[in-house]
């Protein structure tokens, strides 16, 4: 399973949808309407599965899934 692949599933998990209703481009608030306590939620489980630790400036930069899935593709 690519990261892109695992980020969405654990992003599913996090929101309930399934994997046709969420586009690597999509915006995280803008589009999949992500809350706070959601976004906190899904983010501790990313680091959790990847075993890596994201910092405040890192978390500023990720607007989309396909963000996400590259830093951590660029960082681990």
């Amino acid at each position: 399973m690519s990261t892109l692949e695992t980020i969405t599933a654990i992003l599913e998990n996090a929101m309930g949808k399934h994997k046709k209703n969420i586009n690597p481009n999509d915006s995280l608030f803008d589009d999949l309407n992500l809350d706070g306590d959601t976004f906190d939620s899904f983010l501790s489980d990313i680091e959790e599965h990847f075993d890596i630790v994201f910092e405040e400036d890192d978390i500023d930069t990720f607007d989309t899934v396909n963000d996400i899935a590259a830093f951590i593709d660029i960082n681990q």
